[in-house]
């Protein structure tokens, strides 16, 4: 209550994927009606321009609220690297595996 809130569709912006972690943001004109989009980070030239559709104070939310906001929504579970962190490199599996196939193990 008392929020404004809308619906718009932009046929471009629309083809960005979420991440709980956005590399950028948006912000639209109200004289407008533009999109505006702003890097939150120096970005590599091949990484995925991803922004969040969730608000900036639902980001802060645990993982579970967040997900299950998303499902709500929009009907998938994030997968994001701050959903889904990628394991440590465990080096040490690594030679042990190549150290097991040097000794015929």
């Amino acid at each position: 209550a008392g929020e404004n809130q809308g619906l718009a569709i932009y046929d471009r912006c629309s083809l960005f994927a979420h991440s709980c972690i956005p590399s950028c943001r948006f912000e639209i004109d109200r004289d407008t009606g533009d999109m505006e989009l702003y890097a939150n980070r120096k970005l590599n030239p091949s990484e995925e321009l991803t922004i969040s559709y969730l608000a900036e104070k639902e980001l802060r939310w645990s993982k579970q609220d967040r997900q299950a906001k998303l499902l709500r929504l929009w009907g998938f579970r994030c997968q994001c690297p701050k959903c889904e962190p990628t394991p440590p490199f465990n080096a040490g599996s690594l030679s042990f595996s190549v150290n097991a196939r040097r000794s015929g193990v």
